[in-house]
């Protein structure tokens, strides 16, 4: 009984790399089709123009914004309670961005609620409390009044300074039994695309990273 001979080396070195090249090909359609059909993101409105001074003394606009992503928090540095979540959770968030590669494309901002009292200084040393890379994440301060009508106008997130006989602020001025005050304010966080406009919105102290950066790639692609 005369046996098939096998296939020479060479042959089936060939065939086995043709057969790795067709799967690689079927798996980069499939991911391909996957992600067509996850659908665009919706738009919320535009961000408003604005003029505030960042952590370290320049002036940020929402020109600054423009050819990247960017999600944007509100926090004040003397807060005592949703504010260290949402930086805590924009902390994650820009570790998973570097570890991605896409620090360059995708910055962070941290907008005070209470221009008041946060000065550049104060938050220079709020972000490295938590140990913020401000070369990509910036913390904004400015005019009490113009920065409310842009948290509440511009980003829809409520602010309402509050009195209290809490001691919020280190170094208040009051004297005596003079009370101090508290900001109470939306813990939203934006998700704005590389057009200036609000794509998303997501609880701050409850950020998904995982959601959230499948929301930053469907918007570097373009959706």
């Amino acid at each position: 009984m005369v046996q098939d001979a096998a296939l020479p080396r060479g042959i089936r070195v060939g065939l086995a790399l043709s057969v790795s090249v067709v799967l690689l090909s079927l798996a980069a359609i499939l991911a391909l089709r996957s992600s067509l059909r996850q659908p665009a993101l919706p738009v919320f409105g535009q961000v408003p123009e604005f003029s505030m001074v960042a952590q370290d003394g320049r002036t940020f606009t929402q020109d600054d914004l423009a050819g990247r992503v960017h999600l944007i928090g509100f926090i004040y540095t003397s807060c005592p309670d949703i504010c260290p979540a949402i930086t805590a959770q924009m902390r994650v968030l820009q570790t998973e961005l570097a570890r991605s590669g896409l620090t360059d494309q995708v910055h962070l901002v941290s907008i005070t609620v209470d221009p008041e009292y946060d000065t550049p200084e104060r938050l220079a040393a709020y972000a490295q409390i938590y140990s913020a890379d401000t070369a990509s994440w910036h913390f904004l301060t400015g005019r009490p009044h113009h920065v409310r009508q842009v948290v509440e106008k511009g980003f829809l997130v409520g602010i309402e300074q509050v009195e209290t006989d809490e001691r919020i602020h280190a170094h208040h001025h009051g004297a005596g039994h003079e009370p101090d005050y508290r900001v109470d304010h939306g813990g939203r966080v934006a998700l704005v695309d590389r057009e200036g406009r609000i794509r998303a919105y997501h609880s701050g102290n409850l950020m998904d990273t995982d959601e959230v950066m499948a929301q930053i790639r469907l918007l570097l692609a373009g959706r």
